[in-house]
């Protein structure tokens, strides 16, 4: 499942997997390893870009060094 933001003026999709990852990721910093991991893999099965490649290198890794995804800034978005 992936949301599109372009009708708000932001230039972004987020995708499901996105979503599973951070909350994986979140849960794994937060010491809840098994909870985390098992968002991780739904994550991987949700993939469906290039970018998402590295959830398997995080899976791999049980987290540790990776970041969340992020909304990248649009040049169409304007906080004034």
């Amino acid at each position: 499942m992936d949301r599109n933001y372009t009708q708000l003026g932001l230039a972004h999709t987020i995708h499901s997997a996105e979503i599973l990852y951070n909350l994986g990721l979140t849960k794994v910093y937060l010491g809840q390893v098994a909870a985390g991991m098992l968002d991780l893999r739904r994550a991987q099965e949700e993939k469906s870009v290039p970018e998402h490649g590295i959830i398997g290198d995080c899976i791999r890794d049980h987290g540790r060094g990776y970041n969340v995804f992020s909304v990248p800034v649009s040049q169409s978005y304007s906080h004034h």
